[in-house]
Parts: structure tokens; sequence; C-alpha cells
């Protein structure tokens, strides 16, 4: 190898790996693809830079090594005006013995810490799934499924969390509604590990049983 390439080849090594960056997000394609970066391990923070409103699901955050988001005072809009419409905000977390698509298990994030700060969460909307006994509508604006969430000068206003409509002659009355505005369940859910609260508020909102059969 000549001299020079060996000298870059070495300063490459003592480098070591890229840094993880920092992504700024400004819309909903944006931030799925943050979170996708997030999910492969090639960033490690997301800052937003408007308000984002979503039309569909949030891809879920699944890495270990956690994440921390700053709203920079901006807005996540979930787009629900009713029991019906909307969507979830986030969804952190993968439980231990969750089944991997290549077989095996993924990793679990019972250990992992997330971090949201400086954010509005708005109009979002967990709806349980219809049919059989109606599926249960969980942290209509962040569901932590396994780990611990860290939130500091988030604002919680107007989001939902409803269950689903049971099949008819079903056993079933239908899933129940946890998680609207409230840090107990509406707004936020967690399901696998503590959240911590600063400088943080909820209004509005709340969840909803949807007992038809």
């Amino acid at each position: 190898m000549r001299p020079k390439l060996a000298a870059l080849a070495a300063l490459a090594l003592l480098a070591g790996p890229a840094a993880a960056q920092t992504i700024t997000v400004g819309s909903q394609s944006q931030l799925a693809a943050a979170i996708g970066q997030v999910n492969a391990g090639s960033a490690t923070a997301i800052n937003f830079s408007g308000n984002i409103s979503l039309t569909s699901e949030l891809p879920i955050f699944t890495r270990p090594a956690g994440v921390t988001i700053n709203g920079a005072g901006f807005a996540l809009d979930g787009g629900s005006t009713s029991n019906t419409t909307g969507v979830r905000g986030f969804f952190f977390g993968v439980p231990a013995n969750t089944p991997a698509a290549g077989g095996g298990f993924m990793p679990t994030t019972a250990s992992t810490n997330w971090s949201v700060s400086n954010l509005t969460i708005r109009n979002t909307n967990a709806r349980g799934g219809d049919g059989s006994g109606g599926g249960a509508g969980l942290g209509g604006g962040i569901f932590v499924n396994a780990g611990a969430l860290s939130l500091s000068g988030v604002t919680f206003t107007s989001n939902r969390a409803v269950g689903g409509i049971a099949a008819a002659n079903s056993a079933g009355q239908g899933g129940g509604g946890m998680g609207g505005s409230s840090p107990t369940g509406v707004g936020i859910l967690s399901g696998g590990g503590g959240f911590g609260l600063r400088n943080s508020n909820f209004t509005g909102g709340g969840g909803a049983s949807r007992g038809e059969c």
C-alpha cells in the first residue's frame, strides 16, 4: 500500500465508526424516516423544525439505546376530531421475548430511556381494533411498551384512546380506552416501565369504551 493511502487508512481506524447524528424534521415523511435511522443506529436524536400533522401511524421506536426528541416548541398533531378519527403519536419500546421477523427475538428495550421535550402533542387517538371482543385503545399521545419515558416541557391536549367495537354475537363487550390526556394513561400509557414529568401539562381528551355488539 502506498504511504499516503496507508496513513489515511490508519486515521480512519483511529477515528472509529461515524458519529450518530441528530436529524431535523418538519414533516411526517421526514419524521418516519428519522425513526428508521434511529432504529438502525445511525441517529440518536430528533429535532423538530415545524409543526407536524400525522395522517397515518408512525413507525415504532425499537432502538435499545433509546432516543432524544426535542420538539423545539412545535406540535405533533394526530388529526383526531372524534373517537373514530386520528392516529396515535409516539410508540416506544419492545418487550422481552418479542419474535423477530427472521427468527429469534428482537432486542428488548426494557432498560431503555426515551426522552421527549419542548413539544405539544395534540389531537391524537389510539384506536383499538374491531372484531371479536374489541381491542383496547392504549396511549393516545404516547404508548411506552417497554422502557422508561422522561418528559420535560411537554403539553398533551385533546388526545384520545378508544376501544374497538366487539363483533356481533360475540361474548366480548368492546375494548376499553386507556390513554387520552392524563398522565396515567390518557396522553401516556406505560406498559413496561415508568415515566418522569417536568413542567408538562395535560388538558382535555380522555379514554372511551365502545361496547356495541
